[in-house]
């Protein structure tokens, strides 16, 4: 393997690795700055969610407020307008005067219907009056009778899905100790949400804050102290057998038959209580009935009356509150939707999209696609580096073929020197030596011996000085004078040298006049080796054709003077036409040549044109064999002679 591929190859494999570990470490930054892009977006998403839930607490909290707000004998189509509040759910006198319940004329416009389970598991409404009530609710409304009838229809299919089997006291505490498993959950809940990071715990926990102190805050109180769910837990563990009840009904289904429970526990429960009325908490839930019906949302709450508990509900429309939900998030997520979270599916919900005043999930859809800005920090970095790299991989590669070429030229100058310069020196140590011994007798044998050893110490101070002179190119050179020179007599200066040149090498030198009036501001002795090594190379490489001519033409055209010199010997391929202007270069075809030079002729007579302000190139001839060299060189006008004598005066 040559030493220039040797080079390249090594070089070659430093760039792969160089590139390769560049092009890893990029494709790790634009992956992490998409990771974070993406991180961002995801965030904000997130943030956008948690605002959309705050927003949908906010618009959802009025609606069950007016609920948790309400007192617990709104519950009876009338009641005893005068009547003591602790008293209210006894038997009403038959001459106290009725007023009617707000739930009858007004449920709501999210409720479907109110309703009460007593402690033998009777379904009442307060849309659904009876008896003389109804007639009196008709009579004062004539579209009451629709309504009523529309709220029988409602509390049945209710009685359907909320207890799908016979009437059962033990319905009223299964329903109040679901309601302690719910609050249970919840608890669970804000545990779970706590440990899974960007505050979602925090963010649940605040909002479900947020509900309690609202809903305490409308809580009905009694006589006998607050109402709420802690005191109802507090009285009911005080017995042991209430306890026992709870424990069963935690395990049985919702709906159970009556004997489920042992007498002992439903006598714990109906075991009166001198206490004033005890109004526990809503708790929102979901009650599913039979296989087909789907889940209905209900609000749920427990009251506790002369030691007899009774369940009071709202059975809420879903339909409308999730259509009320989504239209205030609409702005923030188009296209979220709201999915139940019914019993044992907490832990299966999505963290952070959970609903504190109603158990369901909020969807909000997919996160929105991000773009990434054109310009980056990163990414400009990242530019910065591949320039910076690229151009430190393109000055190496430059540095290292300038070496290369260096050193191979190095090479062939010694090469080519110490064989241009061994035939004259052996020649002059074999003639010199012959002629000291006095082995060459004749006279003409020794004007033979001396002519070549003339021509020999020409030939070896010319390769010498077109090393130096060649050494010299592109360095300082002493300043010439510019002073213009007419053509003609540049041409005439150095036409001796070329005949003499032309003569040796048995070819003839056709100069034609050049035009009288153009000046060259050149240098006479660098016209004329420029000169002499074109007519050097075409004595060399011509002088074995059948036309031995070399014509040497000038032509002027505008501020260029163009010398042209051309022979008529096999010419130059045109696959050489550049390669023979570099150093130590030579045509292909001199190999045969049996004095052929070092290959400095050319660039160096090149090199001395340009720094005349000129330059030498190949012309291919019109017509006919040969090479035609053309040297251009600038020239100035023909300065105008100064007139002479005295001014005419006029007289």
């Amino acid at each position: 393997m040559s030493s220039r591929r040797l080079t390249a190859t090594v070089y070659g494999l430093g760039v792969l690795l160089v590139l390769a570990g560049l092009g890893g470490i990029s494709r790790l930054a634009l992956r992490l700055e998409a990771r974070e892009h993406r991180s961002s977006a995801e965030k904000s998403f997130n943030e956008t969610v948690q605002l959309a839930l705050w927003r949908m607490e906010s618009t959802l909290l009025p609606v069950l407020n007016r609920e948790v707000g309400t007192p617990y004998f709104y519950y009876r189509p009338f009641y005893p307008a005068e009547g003591a509040y602790t008293r209210m759910w006894e038997e009403v006198p038959p001459d106290a005067v009725l007023v009617e319940s707000p739930l009858l004329t007004d449920p709501g416009p999210f409720v479907l219907l109110h309703f009460e389970i007593g402690p033998d598991g009777s379904f009442t409404s307060p849309q659904v009056p009876h008896g003389n009530m109804r007639d009196q609710a008709e009579a004062s409304d004539p579209s009451m009778a629709e309504r009523i009838v529309a709220a029988e229809d409602r509390l049945s299919r209710l009685r359907s899905f909320l207890a799908p089997g016979r009437d059962d006291k033990a319905l009223v505490s299964a329903i109040a100790d679901t309601d302690m498993a719910l609050a249970d959950a919840s608890s669970a809940l804000k545990d779970e949400l706590s440990l899974e990071g960007f505050d979602l715990g925090g963010d649940y926990e605040a909002r479900q804050e947020l509900l309690e102190f609202a809903q305490r805050s409308n809580i009905p109180r009694s006589k006998a102290g607050p109402a709420g769910r802690a005191d109802e837990s507090k009285r009911i563990a005080k017995t042991e057998s209430a306890a026992g009840a709870r424990r069963e009904a935690e395990e049985a289904p919702l709906g159970l038959s009556a004997g489920a429970l042992s007498n002992e526990a439903t006598d714990a429960l109906a075991r009166p209580d001198d206490s004033g009325p005890e109004v526990g908490g809503f708790r929102t839930t979901w009650r599913t009935g039979p296989a087909g019906t789907g889940g209905q949302l209900v609000m749920l709450r427990t009251v506790n009356i002369a030691g007899n508990r009774i369940v009071q509900g709202v059975w809420l429309d879903w339909p409308a509150i999730e259509n009320l939900l989504l239209s205030a998030v609409d702005d923030l997520l188009a296209g979220a939707s709201l999915e139940p979270m019914y019993a044992g599916a907490v832990a299966a919900a999505p963290s952070g999209q959970r609903l504190a005043s109603v158990p369901a999930v909020l969807d909000p859809g997919r996160i929105p696609a991000y773009t990434i800005p054109t310009v980056t920090p990163t990414r400009a970095a990242l530019v910065v580096s591949w320039t910076a790299v690229l151009a430190a991989v393109g000055a190496i590669g430059l540095v290292l073929r300038k070496s290369t070429e260096l050193a191979e030229r190095r090479g062939q100058f010694v090469t080519a020197v110490t064989h241009e310069l061994r035939t004259p020196l052996t020649t002059f140590c074999l003639y010199t030596q012959m002629l000291a011994d006095g082995m060459v007798q004749g006279e003409s044998d020794r004007a033979h011996y001396l002519t070549t050893l003339k021509r020999e110490s020409r030939r070896l101070s010319g390769i010498v000085e077109n090393v130096l002179d060649f050494a010299r190119l592109g360095q300082p050179r002493k300043a010439h004078r510019n002073d213009a020179i007419a053509l003609s007599e540049l041409l005439e200066r150095v036409r001796p040298a070329l005949t003499e040149r032309a003569d040796t090498a048995g070819m003839t030198l056709d100069i034609s006049a050049p035009d009288p009036d153009a000046h060259a501001p050149a240098d006479p002795l660098t016209v004329e080796r420029i000169l002499v090594n074109l007519v050097d190379n075409a004595c060399k490489y011509a002088n074995g054709g059948d036309d031995a001519r070399i014509e040497l033409t000038t032509e002027v055209t505008g501020s260029v003077a163009s010398i042209s010199v051309r022979d008529f010997g096999p010419g130059i391929a045109a696959a050489d036409a550049s390669r023979i202007f570099k150093p130590f270069q030579r045509a292909r075809s001199d190999a045969n040549e049996p004095n052929p030079g070092i290959g400095l002729g050319l660039a160096l007579a090149r090199g001395l044109a340009r720094e005349l302000g000129g330059d030498l190139t190949l012309d291919r001839p019109a017509r006919g064999p040969g090479a035609r060299f053309r040297l251009s060189i600038p020239v100035t006008p023909s300065p105008s002679p100064t007139p002479g004598g005295p001014r005419a005066v006029d007289s």
